[in-house]
C-alpha cells in the first residue's frame, strides 16, 4: 500500500487502513495541501474549498488519464466531503466514468448546496456519527437542540479535542485546531451564524 503523506490524521488514516485490508492492491493520493487550507473561511464563505476541489478534480484526472484501467474512490470528510461533491461536477467525462465509489464522513452537504452526486455514481457512502453524541454538521438535530448564541458556545466544544486524540498526530493536530479555531471563527462569525440558521 503506498500513503499520500497529507490524507491528515482523524479520518483518513483509518479509512485508508481500512481499504487496504480489504483490497490487495490501493494507491492513495489526497489533495494538494497548498490548494487546500481546509480553513474556516473555505468552509463558510465558499461552501467548501473552490480550489481544493478543483485540485481534487485535477488529481483525479492525472491519475485516470495515467491509469485508464484503474477504479478510482473518491473521499472526504467534513469540508473534504464538500469539496468531494464540488470536485465530482468537474471531472472529465472519462474519469467520472472510472469513480467506482465516493465515501464521505461528517458531510454537511445538505446544510451548503446540497449537490446532487452525479448519475454515473452507483456507489456512495456517508457515515455520520449519531445517537448521544452526534455531529451536528451531517446528523438530523433533535428537537431539544440549542443553537450557539456566542463564540464561546461554538468554541468549548473543541476544547475537548486535545482529551479524546488517539496518538501524537491527533494530539498536535487537536491543540493546533484549539489555537487557530477562535479567530478563524471570529472573522467567519456572520458567515457562519447565516449558513447555521439556514439563510440562503
Amino acid at each position: 500500500m503506498q500513503i499520500a503523506s497529507n490524507i491528515g490524521v482523524w479520518v483518513g488514516p483509518q479509512f485508508f487502513s481500512a481499504l487496504s485490508s480489504k483490497i490487495s492492491s490501493v494507491a492513495l493520493q489526497s489533495v494538494d495541501p497548498s490548494a487546500y487550507k481546509a480553513d474556516l473561511e473555505g468552509y463558510l464563505a465558499e461552501w467548501g474549498s473552490n480550489d481544493g476541489a478543483k485540485s481534487l478534480a485535477e488529481t483525479v484526472d492525472a491519475y485516470v488519464a495515467k491509469c485508464p484501467e484503474s477504479a478510482v474512490v473518491v473521499s472526504g470528510w467534513s469540508q473534504g466531503a464538500l469539496v468531494v461533491h464540488k470536485a465530482l461536477e468537474q471531472l472529465s467525462s472519462s474519469a467520472l466514468k472510472q469513480v467506482a465509489g465516493v465515501v464521505t464522513f461528517g458531510d454537511p452537504n445538505h446544510l451548503w448546496d446540497n449537490i446532487s452526486l452525479p448519475a454515473s455514481i452507483k456507489s456512495f457512502t456517508s457515515p455520520c456519527v449519531t445517537g448521544t453524541i452526534f455531529d451536528p454538521l451531517c446528523a438530523q438535530l433533535p428537537r431539544d437542540f440549542k443553537m450557539p448564541t456566542s463564540l464561546s458556545d461554538i468554541v468549548s466544544p473543541f476544547k475537548k479535542l486535545p482529551s479524546v486524540a488517539v496518538g501524537e498526530q491527533q494530539a498536535e493536530a487537536a491543540a493546533s485546531l484549539v489555537k487557530q479555531f477562535p479567530g478563524q471563527l471570529a472573522a467567519s462569525w456572520d458567515a457562519f451564524v447565516h449558513r447555521l440558521y439556514g439563510c440562503s
